[in-house]
């Protein structure tokens, strides 16, 4: 009979902790036998009678353990364990052959194919509960050294989407959620600076080991960069995670005098993948830093259908037909986490001056070329800063003019910058780019 029995315990009193073994076997009288020991010794189990079943567990399930019964009824166990022997090596899933026959023909072909173990049945119980044991202890450990950050002892991104997938296909078909909360430490530079980053090693160090004590897990902290950091709260939605969020940053507070920012977003059935959770987080991370320190932000469609970013306008006006465009090209591939990036070119300084180019709530740079027909690049900058009156405008001129009296009086004029012809448009974007990090943050 074609059957597929998931034996887990109830979500709400799952331990994050425990081992998940998928155990594909059709020998239904086998795995209820087994079913009791499992879970007295904190193992869940997920069992299905078929290879399809079990290749769609493996690769939602992400297990500790897997274990293959050799005859299986719609397809060999070999040639399902040839099919996940990669995915499982590249995941650090062991995996065994168990059959009621053992030719030695059995137990090479296991090996040959990326089985750990081949195991004859019938199992001893009392014999196969430590095996079990001993095996995804031996994963852990394995997982612990290529999966954990070196510093931290915290996991790393690859274990985070390994983490997060299965919990989108465990959670698809039910009504339980989960959280997650992007952490990013305030001002972190400056206290590395002032104290060492000896001490500020130790406070991520101190930042993971309070994390795992509030949130009761070892396996649910994750480093993404210096010091950026992923919380996953399983079976807790975001106002749970970001309470839990709030009392590690007071114990972090009180300890070392810093805090640290958090964007929180909560998965339902209508987010897409672990990609878009993450980007939420991210959104509400963002907007958490431009509200100040020590900011908590959960993120919701309502609240976030504005948009995020602030606008930035680059203006080009040159005359140089081919300058302007290979400029428009080159600032056109600038990704900006901070800005919504617009780049508009102009033929020359009097189609500019007379365009509706200026919007107070928005960011502006313009690149001025300074000679032009009708306006040259310094009579735009003299209305700009005569009508103009904002922190929101960086003007930069481009001109081949090395006179150093014209780029005195540019500067004079209110320019912030100059460059001269011929440049590299990569070197002007660089400089730009450079220029509103610094002036527009």
């Amino acid at each position: 009979m074609n059957r597929q029995i998931p034996l887990l315990k109830s979500s709400n009193t799952q331990d994050p902790d425990e081992k998940l073994i998928l155990l594909i076997d059709q020998d239904i009288e086998f795995v209820m036998n087994l079913k009791d020991s499992f879970e007295q010794h904190g193992i869940t189990i997920l069992i299905a009678t078929t290879a399809a079943k079990g290749l769609e567990y493996f690769h939602s399930a992400n297990p500790d353990l897997v274990i293959i019964e050799a005859d299986l009824p719609d397809q060999s166990g070999f040639e399902l364990l040839q099919e996940i022997s990669d995915i499982a090596r590249s995941r650090v899933i062991p995996i065994a052959i168990t059959s009621s026959f053992q030719p030695k023909e059995y137990r090479i072909r296991s090996y040959q194919l990326g089985a750990i173990d081949f195991i004859r049945k019938p199992i001893d119980a009392d014999i196969f509960i430590p095996f079990i044991l001993n095996r995804a202890a031996f994963k852990s450990s394995i997982t612990n050294t290529i999966l954990a950050d070196e510093l931290t002892g915290a996991y790393n991104r690859k274990q985070f989407y390994m983490s997060a997938s299965s919990l989108f296909n465990r959670y698809e078909t039910s009504n339980d959620s989960f959280s997650i909360a992007l952490i990013d430490f305030d001002l972190f530079k400056d206290f590395n600076e002032q104290f060492g980053n000896i001490k500020g090693n130790k406070v991520l160090i101190d930042f993971v080991q309070i994390a795992r004590q509030v949130m009761h897990t070892q396996m649910d902290v994750f480093r993404f960069g210096s010091d950026e950091f992923v919380l996953l709260f399983r079976h807790k939605l975001a106002d749970e995670a970001a309470k839990i969020t709030k009392d590690i940053a007071e114990i972090i507070l009180e300890k070392w005098n810093i805090t640290f920012s958090v964007g929180i977003s909560e998965w339902s059935t209508s987010t897409y993948n672990n990609g878009t959770l993450l980007q939420q987080a991210d959104f509400a991370l963002k907007r958490a830093k431009k509200a100040g320190r020590s900011s908590t932000f959960i993120y919701d469609e309502e609240s976030f259908s504005s948009p995020l970013f602030s606008r930035l306008n680059i203006h080009i006006v040159d005359d140089d037909e081919i300058v302007r465009a290979m400029l428009e090209r080159q600032f056109s591939t600038w990704k900006s986490d901070t800005f919504d990036i617009h780049v508009i070119g102009y033929n020359n300084g009097f189609e500019f001056t007379q365009s509706n180019w200026y919007t107070p709530h928005d960011y502006h740079v313009l690149l001025l070329d300074g000679v032009m027909p009708k306006m040259d690049g310094l009579e735009v900058l003299h209305i700009v800063k005569k009508n103009v009156e904002s922190q929101r405008v960086l003007v930069a001129m481009l001109t081949a003019r090395k006179n150093e009296q014209d780029i005195l009086h540019a500067l004079n004029s209110g320019a912030d910058d100059y460059m001269l012809k011929p440049f590299h448009p990569q070197e002007v974007l660089v400089r730009i780019q450079r220029l509103v990090n610094r002036l527009f943050k």
